[in-house]
């Protein structure tokens, strides 16, 4: 079959294809599941029932950032238009995410520095810079990185993304993969936090959303002759990613090695089931809207998972399921209705500007 050839009129291109609203609202609602799970799982006991199904549902979500950065790539690499005008691709894509990023930035800071009173007025900036406003907001800070990094590919005329570019890609992540279990195996000194904020450990992902987007047809034909295997693939992942993580755990290894997406079985996991996804073309309303309001959801949705996760835990602490499952809906629900309420209230610049719809 022969590759999408990358100059061809946008008109020959679907700007909406149902598998990744499928794959975006999957996504988001991962990135919710982790925090939830993630609030429980110390008050649970290592080993219990509730333990192991906390920590699968967990792992289970593992996909979710990556899934987001290979979207990114696909979208950038497969619409035709965006390689005519990178200026152009460039400042719509930094207006749809730094206006939001910044504003509800500045709302959390604010909340912090007067309400919790944990923060300095004098940190703002560092924290807009660094993506330290809210703790998810890293990866806001990597995906400015990858468009970026586009921008500066086209702008040397690397526009089309062959199977080297994703094997050169894939060793560098491979490299950086290899220096973080040194550190968490102490054979090196630990990581300093900044290291979250590069897009060394992520740049396969997007390379590969690259390669999808200019080679879709080709790709999501070879899915579909070997879904079997992908799946599987996937579910051998995720148990290694299960066993892996419970083993770090056990060894009392750090607690961000035990649960971060950049292990070789998360990683593994993450691509297998990306792919698995792309036959799901079927278009349903709620994940449309789920779709629809991920980037605004991941903006917002964590500081509630805090305030209301240990309010939880303190009313009802032997019924951590109970509470998972109240949290985990609760959550979803309020954030739905309130960035639904809030689009409807205000024009419609404005809402793009805050909401990133």
């Amino acid at each position: 079959m022969k590759a999408t050839v990358s100059n061809a009129p946008i008109s020959e291109f679907r700007t909406r294809l149902p598998e990744f609203d499928f794959i975006r609202s999957l996504a988001i609602l991962g990135v919710v599941l982790i925090h939830t799970t993630g609030a429980f799982l110390p008050e649970v006991e290592r080993g219990s029932i509730a333990d192991l199904v906390l920590l699968g549902i967990n792992q289970m979500q593992r996909f979710c950032v990556p899934a987001f950065i290979i979207l990114s790539g696909f979208w950038l690499s497969h619409v035709p238009n965006n390689f005519k005008n990178p200026d152009l691709t460039l400042k719509k894509r930094l207006l749809r995410v730094v206006p939001p990023y910044i504003f509800w930035s500045l709302v959390f800071e604010v909340y912090n520095i007067f309400v919790v009173r944990d923060r300095s007025l004098s940190h703002i900036f560092t924290d807009l810079i660094l993506g330290k406003s809210v703790y998810v907001y890293y990866f806001i800070i990597l995906i400015l990185q990858f468009y970026i990094l586009w921008w500066i590919l086209v702008k040397i005329n690397v526009k089309t993304i062959g199977t080297s570019g994703l094997a050169i890609a894939l060793a560098v992540q491979f490299g950086f993969t290899v220096v973080r279990y040194s550190a968490l195996l102490d054979k090196i000194p630990p990581l300093h936090y900044l290291s979250d904020r590069l897009i060394l450990d992520w740049v396969f992902f997007f390379i590969l959303g690259w390669y999808i987007g200019q080679h879709y047809e080709r790709v999501r034909s070879l899915v579909f002759s070997n879904k079997t295997l992908i799946w599987g693939i996937a579910i051998f992942a995720l148990l290694l990613s299960i066993i892996e993580r419970d083993f770090i755990r056990y060894l009392e290894l750090s607690r961000e090695g035990a649960s971060n997406f950049l292990r070789f079985p998360s990683q593994i996991y993450a691509v297998a089931f990306f792919l698995g996804c792309l036959p799901c073309d079927r278009s349903f309303k709620p994940l449309q809207t789920l779709s629809r309001y991920a980037f605004a959801i991941y903006l917002i949705h964590a500081p509630f998972v805090d305030l209301l996760s240990k309010k939880l835990i303190r009313q009802f602490p032997d019924s951590i399921f109970a509470s998972f499952l109240i949290l985990s809906v609760g959550i979803l629900a309020m954030n739905i209705g309130f960035l639904y309420g809030l689009e409807k209230l205000l024009p419609k610049p404005v809402s793009r500007y805050i909401l990133g719809v």
